[in-house]
């Protein structure tokens, strides 16, 4: 009864339009943050909005405050999810399709498998010991992997890089080749790895869909 004297009170034809308009009351944090949850979607982020009745304003302040902030700490955590994976998205979608043909001419990674199992690796990445140990690359003797960002730092030192992984779709990652993606070491990448770098190199491509390709 109370709470239909509050709804009286409320002006809902501006929302009667929409599907997902819930009424609700009580303390049951986990009935209305999971409903929250379900009815939250892109169609809607920016078209959210809370009718919170002046009783339960005034008489449990401190319990509609803890749950604005719960609320709110939810949406906008779905809106960087929603906006994170749109900018990953669209140019994974883009370098899939450019990297088409480079795909079907490429090589199945399973060939390798077992095929160096008793020969040392060596994994060049970027970071703090970079400089200090990228000296010693030539007394190494097996198989060198690196990224984008140490294909330089290898070279430079009269190395080799026998693999070169490539994962990111980002533009970004060519200028971290810093003028050798068009070399012809072997290239290892995800299908929508940068579409550039997979244009210029000249070696073998080898692509996969995820890591376990690569162990099995």
């Amino acid at each position: 009864e109370a709470l239909e004297k509050q709804i009286d009170k409320i002006d809902v034809k501006e929302y009667k339009q929409y599907m997902n308009l819930h009424f609700l009351s009580g303390a049951d944090f986990d009935t209305i943050i999971s409903m929250y949850e379900q009815c939250l979607d892109a169609s809607n982020f920016y078209n959210t909005n809370m009718i919170i009745s002046e009783t339960y304003l005034k008489f449990y302040s401190k319990y509609i405050t803890y749950l604005v902030k719960r609320l709110k700490a939810i949406l906008e955590k779905e809106v960087i999810n929603h906006n994170t994976a749109k900018s990953i998205l669209e140019p994974m979608i883009r370098n899939n399709l450019y990297n088409r043909k480079a795909i079907l001419q490429s090589y199945d990674i399973r060939q390798h498998y077992n095929k160096y199992k008793d020969i040392p690796a060596l994994i060049v990445s970027a970071g703090p010991s970079l400089e200090k140990n990228i000296k010693y690359i030539n007394r190494f003797k097996g198989l060198v992997f690196t990224g984008g960002r140490t294909v330089a730092p290898v070279l430079k030192q009269g190395g080799r890089p026998d693999f070169v992984g490539v994962i990111d779709s980002s533009e970004l990652i060519y200028d971290t080749f810093q003028g050798y993606a068009g070399c012809d070491f072997t290239l290892i990448s995800s299908a929508h790895g940068c579409a550039r770098v997979i244009k210029e190199n000249t070696g073998a491509k080898y692509f996969v869909e995820n890591s376990m390709q690569l162990t099995s």
